[in-house]
């Protein structure tokens, strides 16, 4: 009875020690606990309210040097090159504290946001209770009391802040939405790209073709124009010289205007291909990158530069930004996550 006596002791002992060393943490955070701010004004400009998919050219796999091929991106919108910290929690035993929402401290509208973010770690006490923080305020508060502490993770995301409304295409499980506080707002975000690296996000160059006397380049989404009758606004003949997995890819791109001549540049493939919804060639996102370029368009950033070198270009119009060999930047960086090599959109099949 005596040894049934003592077990019992130890184990009331052991759970009471635990209630205790519970309570004591618990009171470490009660006046850091945030109150809920309610969800974010997702009307104002900045906030992502779609992202549309486009079909572009980009450099070929194998060693040929003019031919491209097929790429999707996400028209995702202007942004700039810096980052702005996000913070993610985990417990001291490693793992992620479940239901725990990161803390950011921009917003769009917010002089600095952009749509990328440099991750810190959070490491709190194995019994923080989720979302009791959800200010970064509070959270430097915790910091320098000493409960929490807070590691760069050397990695950085795409995850431009979107409305709640939003309408875009999951493909590949991309985006992905997480919620998000910002200053005790409920805020969601779309999540393309998790493992960029750390620092400013590098920009690469996007040539957009523009034919003279049209007044918008052919790329569909931004004309708001479907230009092969096929009943979307997904086609382009937009030149991206990388894509992800290849060393050099980002998703920032710095928009040029490629100017080419009207009377032999064919975004339709030329007269042999007409538009037709039931085959054909609907371009000018041709089904086959090698015929196209044989029939009057660039379908790679290296073929528009080849042609570009010539004394007298079959396609590029010199008269136009001569100094730059047709080319002119607009000043713009946009983000376009981009899908990896062989990946279409769902109900999208080109024979």
């Amino acid at each position: 009875m005596l040894a049934v006596l003592l077990v019992i002791a130890l184990v009331i002992g052991a759970v009471g020690g635990y209630l205790v060393t519970t309570s004591l943490n618990n009171n470490a955070f009660s006046s850091y606990n945030d109150n809920y701010g309610g969800a974010i004004d997702d009307s104002q400009n900045g906030f992502v309210t779609s992202a549309p998919l486009v079909a572009g050219f980009t450099r070929n796999q194998s060693t040929a040097p003019f031919t491209g091929q097929i790429a999707w991106y996400w028209l995702v919108g202007g942004t700039n090159a810096s980052v702005n910290p996000i913070y993610f929690f985990n417990y001291q035993n490693g793992a992620p504290v479940r239901g725990q929402y990161p803390i950011i401290d921009v917003k769009p509208g917010v002089t600095g946001y952009t749509h990328f973010w440099e991750i810190n770690n959070v490491t709190v006490p194995n019994n923080y209770a989720a979302n009791t923080i959800k200010s970064l305020t509070t959270l430097n508060g915790a910091r320098q009391a000493g409960l929490v502490t807070v590691k760069d993770a050397g990695r950085s995301i795409n995850s431009p802040l979107v409305a709640h409304n939003i309408k875009i295409a999951v493909v590949n499980g991309e985006p992905e939405f997480q919620s998000v506080w910002y200053r005790t707002d409920l805020a969601t975000m779309a999540v393309f790209e998790t493992n960029l690296p750390n620092g400013a996000v590098p920009a690469i160059s996007i040539w957009l073709i523009q034919r003279n006397g049209d007044s918008c380049p052919l790329l569909e989404a931004l004309c708001n124009r479907d230009l092969n009758n096929d009943g979307d606004l997904k086609d382009s003949n937009d030149l991206i010289d990388t894509y992800p997995g290849q060393l050099g890819y980002s998703p920032l791109w710095a928009v040029s205007i490629l100017h080419v001549y009207n009377n032999t540049y064919h975004p339709n493939g030329g007269l042999p291909y007409p538009v037709s919804t039931s085959g054909g060639f609907p371009s000018p996102f041709p089904q086959d990158p090698s015929v196209a370029s044989a029939n009057g368009m660039f379908t790679s950033l290296k073929q528009a530069q080849a042609d570009q070198s010539k004394t007298n270009p079959t396609y590029v119009d010199l008269t136009f930004a001569s100094s730059n060999k047709g080319v002119t930047f607009t000043g713009n960086l946009v983000n376009c996550p981009t899908l990896p090599l062989g990946v279409e959109p769902p109900a999208i099949a080109f024979s």
